[in-house]
């Protein structure tokens, strides 16, 4: 016996050995070992080569190969029967055309017992199993396929009983196939013809369930995928994502906080060391000039020289206390519109001489927002002042105020301010909101401003994002604060 199976010589290939090849191969205990005729095209020979059976033409060569159990003598020759009795292995048996009939019936049985066992494993499979024929055209190009068996996991992941699949397209059962941009059909049609196994993930939208799919070929023009269901752990990675992106922005959020704090107790120690000695400076310039003969000239320039020196020393330490006095705030409830239309007109002049056109798009509903109106005037003549030096040959300041939903679902309430300059390179986009950061010529900036204007509006609990227009050149600038309508 092969293993546990009958092993099963065939002598004789005619039209009755193709039925007969058929049920034994299908049998879980018979094998067939060997399959003779002296006509090699005989259609046994033709249905055993299919099944990679050995196959010949001279049967005493199969009679001393092990195991061998049974001979089946399709032949019908006396001679031939005479002949295997006498040389036959003493254990195998020998049986003729009259006793095929109930060896198909217990060839069938098996059969059946085999083909229980699978269909019972394949009904309970955990992951949904389909087994497809792929339909072509004339040409040979896949145009369809059709289910050919479901199991029960499947039935539930395409919403239908195996009696209304089987047989049918995928058209006709999942009609949106047709309907999306990927071409299913030709993608299941090359693992069909090219036998090439081909994993991926999908989600089943119907459903809201992620799955790992595997397709493959068990032979050409036919295939089979498997479902298993991975929804939780795409549930599990986005989770643990999240989880990671939260705790990088909080970790990024606390060592920036250090820095500012540092920061802030330098520049408050910096301003109060020398805030007083260029009062004395001042003081000393303004007494020269007085005393100092006014007519020369030099003396003069000189003089105004450390004047104008002093002042821009004056306006840094300014700066510098700003920065250092964020948390001194007074909040109340103030109408954000009116804040921002009231900085407008205290550079309103600065605006007319750049020959710059501004646009005002306010919303007069929005509720009123928790400011410090002071400190908020301060943020937004800030950048008023950038958005103008960004434009020096005019141009276009456009100031939104609206009221939106956040992606949680919160109120906000916006300002946007943008203008039509040249925009920030890219490449020092990141890096405007660090202290003493500046693209100006010295002189001209401290690189305070921007990190003033985010800490004032951290200070608020709302946020500001600064990037570069896509819909044409300058630059954007929104402000997002907690609507008090919550």
């Amino acid at each position: 016996m092969v293993g546990e199976k009958i092993a099963i010589l065939i002598i004789g290939a005619g039209i009755e050995a193709i039925e007969l090849i058929d049920s034994l191969c299908r049998s879980e205990g018979m094998a067939v070992t060997g399959v003779v005729d002296r006509n090699l095209n005989a259609p046994g020979i033709k249905s055993a080569k299919e099944t990679n059976t050995p196959t010949g033409t001279d049967y005493k060569q199969f009679l001393n190969l092990k195991p061998l159990d049974l001979i089946i003598n399709l032949t019908g020759s006396d001679a031939v029967q005479k002949e295997l009795l006498e040389m036959k292995p003493k254990d195998a048996e020998i049986i003729g055309r009259k006793g095929i009939g109930l060896l198909k019936v217990l060839a069938e049985s098996m059969a059946s017992e085999g083909e229980a066992k699978y269909q019972s494993v394949f009904k309970n499979m955990s992951g949904g199993v389909a087994y497809h024929k792929i339909l072509t055209d004339k040409d040979g190009k896949p145009v369809d396929y059709i289910f050919l068996e479901v199991n029960r996991a499947f039935e539930k992941l395409i919403g239908f009983e195996r009696e209304k699949v089987i047989t049918k397209r995928v058209t006709q059962i999942l009609p949106w196939v047709k309907d999306t941009m990927f071409d299913w059909v030709n993608f299941y049609g090359k693992v069909a013809s090219t036998g090439k196994e081909i994993k991926f993930e999908q989600y089943l939208k119907n459903m809201d369930r992620w799955y790992a799919v595997s397709a493959f070929s068990p032979k050409k023009g036919y295939f089979i995928t498997i479902y298993n269901d991975i929804t939780e752990l795409k549930k599990a990675e986005s989770s643990l994502r999240k989880a990671y992106d939260t705790l990088k922005k909080t970790q990024d959020q606390l060592i920036r906080t250090e820095k500012m704090e540092l920061v802030g107790k330098l520049a408050s120690g910096v301003a109060h060391e020398v805030k007083n000695p260029l009062a004395i400076l001042l003081q000393g310039t303004d007494y020269l000039s007085k005393k100092i003969n006014s007519q020369d000239e030099d003396i003069g320039f000189v003089l105004n020289s450390m004047n104008d020196a002093i002042k821009r020393a004056s306006n840094i330490i300014k700066d510098l206390t700003d920065f250092s006095r964020v948390s001194n705030m007074q909040i109340s409830p103030e109408d954000l519109t009116a804040a921002v239309d009231n900085s407008l007109l205290l550079v309103e002049n600065d605006i007319k001489k750049r020959n710059i056109s501004v646009i005002r798009e306010f919303d007069m509903q929005i509720p009123k927002v928790e400011l410090d109106v002071n400190r908020m005037k301060q943020v937004f003549i800030n950048l008023f002042m950038n958005a103008m030096q960004a434009m020096p040959n005019g141009g276009q300041l456009k100031i939104s105020t609206y009221e939106k939903k956040d992606e949680k679902g919160q109120n906000k309430v916006v300002v946007e301010i943008a203008d039509t300059g040249s925009g920030i390179p890219e490449d020092v986009l990141g890096n405007i909101f660090d202290p003493f950061f500046t693209t100006k010529d010295i002189g001209e900036g401290t690189g305070l401003g921007l990190s003033i204007v985010r800490n004032i509006i951290e200070g608020h609990n709302g946020n500001i994002k600064i990037e570069n227009r896509t819909d044409r050149s300058g630059v954007r600038a929104t402000i997002e604060f907690k609507s008090r309508n919550l």
